[in-house]
């Protein structure tokens, strides 16, 4: 898996690889969503939580294959991830690329928090791999974005995970910090899942 299938990953994201599942726009996403490239956004929407899920794996595989390529390979993305996100701490390439006036609300179908979710786990991952933090704090600040946009109260947006995946990566986050907000945070998007509407 190591040798193979994660650089094998990292192709794909990059658009790489054509396959019967047609081609991945996932760093080609993000960089649109950096003002790096004029291109044309492609769907699917959900094309962030795949560099969270990439990042995740790569680095597990870290730990019995170090790899100083894969090491780089995550900080790259890092970087781009670091330009991707706006003053607020949003960060979501679709939302920001293709869609802006949907942020914060198609969260059924939208996938905002599930691609959180993602990029959450994989930061944690890193960080707890490697020690380098720079990942975690930039995703921490978009995990603030939306502690702060969404809940109850005035100016907030009620909200829940049409696609469960954050809640995994909260709790994580809680026992990474001990920091209580985040398993508010997760409780409050259990509870409003499956409320009507």
């Amino acid at each position: 898996i190591a040798e193979k299938v994660i650089p094998y990953q990292w192709e794909a994201i990059n658009g790489r690889i054509e396959s019967s599942a047609g081609k991945s726009f996932a760093i080609q996403n993000l960089k649109i969503a950096a003002g790096l490239s004029n291109e044309k956004y492609e769907e699917p929407l959900f094309q962030d939580s795949d560099i969270g899920k990439w990042i995740e794996a790569a680095s597990y595989s870290l730990i019995y294959h170090p790899s100083k390529k894969i090491e780089q390979c995550i900080d790259e993305v890092t970087d781009l991830l670091e330009k991707v996100q706006k003053p607020d701490g949003y960060m979501n390439s679709y939302f920001i690329a293709a869609h802006p006036e949907e942020r914060y609300k198609n969260f059924a179908w939208g996938h905002e928090l599930y691609c959180c979710g993602h990029l959450l786990e994989g930061a944690l991952a890193y960080f707890q791999i490697t020690g380098k933090k720079k990942l975690l704090n930039i995703v921490d600040r978009y995990l603030e974005n939306l502690i702060n946009k969404l809940g109850y109260g005035e100016g907030k947006v009620p909200a829940y995970s049409g696609h469960p995946e954050i809640e995994i990566a909260l709790m994580k986050m809680y026992h990474a910090t001990g920091e209580q907000k985040y398993e508010r945070f997760c409780q409050y998007l259990i509870d409003e899942r499956g409320k009507n509407p």
